[in-house]
């Protein structure tokens, strides 16, 4: 979209959708400064051929912020999800107490299996496994795993991954150093899927410019066909209850939301969360 001169000649806004609030929100921006800042203070660079000119810049902002809108958007009802790559513990290795004991030594090795992977294991104590199944669910771990005697003696294991309810039993522990990629990878693709399937279902795609503000009330991101001329912009940044969060190339040619004339461009307009 068009940026907020003379801060920038143009910008790319990363948005979301925020859950807890039901509201859009901004990640993150990326600014095309060109040259105004440079020109402004006299900053140049030299080309090859000895001409001098202002240096071109780009700032690209994208904090915390995108932390916290992560852990909101991926979170289920039993807690947060988290992708492998971000998670402080990809695994986690809980002994479970039965037939009067607990397979420690067991437990131990099928910990030793996965050293190149962030796994933590759990130590025998007052607390039931059941409860540290459900800690470690609660703190987004990807794949837990349960070792109880049974699979000593079977040499398996029971593995829960995050994004499903059911666990997968009797599995095989000489398979799980080849198999952690595909687990993990499995995680990580379910909860894309359903930060995608979510945020989709927050876009509503108008033709009708008196559309536009209800749908921002609703908590949702009004999507329409817009002309990005000058007059149908400001036609849509005039509306109350929400702001423009800016405009995308489209591949359908259809009549802007403002004017009817053809247009290519997709522009969105909601509703924004101040904070996650």
């Amino acid at each position: 979209q068009e940026g907020n001169k003379p801060v920038s000649v143009r910008m790319v806004s990363f948005e979301t959708h925020l859950p807890s609030k039901n509201r859009s929100f901004n990640v993150g921006v990326l600014y095309n400064q060109d040259q105004i800042y440079s020109s402004a203070f006299g900053v140049r660079f030299s080309r090859q051929n000895g001409e001098s000119d202002f240096t071109h810049q780009v700032t690209f902002g994208l904090s915390e912020r995108g932390v916290g809108a992560m852990l909101d958007l991926h979170r289920d009802r039993y807690g947060i999800r988290l992708l492998s790559t971000f998670a402080p513990e990809q695994a986690v290795v809980i002994p479970v107490y039965a037939n009067g004991e607990y397979p420690l030594g067991y437990a131990k090795s099928v910990l030793e299996r996965l050293g190149q992977y962030r796994t933590v294991g759990e130590e025998p104590g007052n607390t039931p496994a059941g409860k540290k199944f459900a800690a470690a669910r609660q703190r987004g771990v990807p794949v837990r795993i349960g070792i109880g005697p049974d699979d000593e003696k079977n040499k398996t294991a029971r593995i829960y991954l995050r994004t499903k309810e059911e666990p997968m039993s009797s599995f095989p522990v000489e398979r799980l150093e080849e198999e952690m990629p595909r687990l993990l990878a499995s995680v990580d693709s379910d909860i894309r899927s359903d930060a995608e399937r979510y945020l989709s279902s927050k876009i509503a795609y108008t033709s009708n410019a008196g559309e536009i503000r209800d749908i921002s009330l609703d908590g949702r991101i009004a999507g329409f066909a817009i002309c990005e001329s000058a007059p149908c912009m400001e036609t849509i940044m005039e509306y109350k209850k929400g702001e423009l969060l800016g405009t995308a190339t489209a591949q359908e040619r259809k009549g802007c939301v403002s004017c009817g004339r053809e247009a290519t461009n997709t522009g969105y307009f909601a509703k924004r969360s101040s904070s996650p």
